[in-house]
């Protein structure tokens, strides 16, 4: 009876060995702000067993094979290792260290044996010169656009600011300026339409499809 009861307690304690659980749970951060660090990953080392922390940092892992070490690692952080105890809940908060990544000056030199690699463009431009001469094609045909503005250049500030212009000194709010001139658009037109021609006899047809015109004064199309 003493050896049957003896054999049974044996088996419950190795029944208790081998279901064991290894469980570790905690929050990772950085070291230097004290800020959680999202979706790091930790995984029990020399294993495939691993998760995810959430978006509050925190993680929760565990498994029955016999491991002694978590990895963390995380974008743009050292990986950290850490001792861990065998078959018993614990809570470890970890704390990632910023990986500093130095960057090397590049050098930026002419390599003088290396190809222009415009001008073998260049050449066939030239030599496609003749070839692509309007006046040597017997007949053509292309869509146009054309564009004329006539403004009142270099107006002097002293005349734009004067009160004598009454209710047309609106016209001014249509100035065109830059650094090298003031400008003042009078009249603007444009127009789209396609052209015809004919070398031998010469021969041109123009047929204009949209036009638009506008002055200033009442901005009329």
């Amino acid at each position: 009876m003493k050896r049957n009861l003896t054999l049974i307690l044996l088996l419950l304690n190795a029944s208790c060995v081998l279901t064991q659980i290894t469980s570790v749970e905690g929050t990772v951060f950085d070291s230097e702000s004290g800020q959680v660090i999202p979706f790091a990953s930790i995984t029990f080392q020399g294993t495939s067993i691993g998760v995810m922390a959430n978006l509050n940092g925190e993680y929760s892992i565990s498994t029955p094979q016999k491991v002694n070490r978590i990895a963390i690692s995380s974008l743009g952080y050292q990986t950290q290792f850490i001792p861990i105890q065998k078959g018993v809940p614990q809570s470890i908060n970890i704390a990632l260290k910023e990986k500093l990544i130095t960057l090397e000056a590049a050098e930026v030199a002419i390599d003088k044996r290396a190809k222009n690699p415009s001008v073998p463009l260049m050449k066939r431009v030239v030599k496609a010169k003749n070839s692509n001469n309007p006046e040597l094609v017997d007949s053509l045909s292309f869509d146009f656009y054309e564009r004329m503005e006539f403004d009142f250049n270099d107006i002097p500030n002293k005349l734009i600011n004067r009160k004598v212009w009454g209710d047309f000194s609106l016209m001014w709010d249509y100035m065109d300026s830059s650094e090298a001139r003031v400008s003042l658009p009078v009249f603007f037109s444009e127009s789209v339409g396609d052209v015809k021609q004919i070398q031998r006899p010469l021969k041109k047809e123009k047929h204009v499809e949209h036009t638009r015109s506008t002055w200033f004064v009442n901005e009329q199309n």
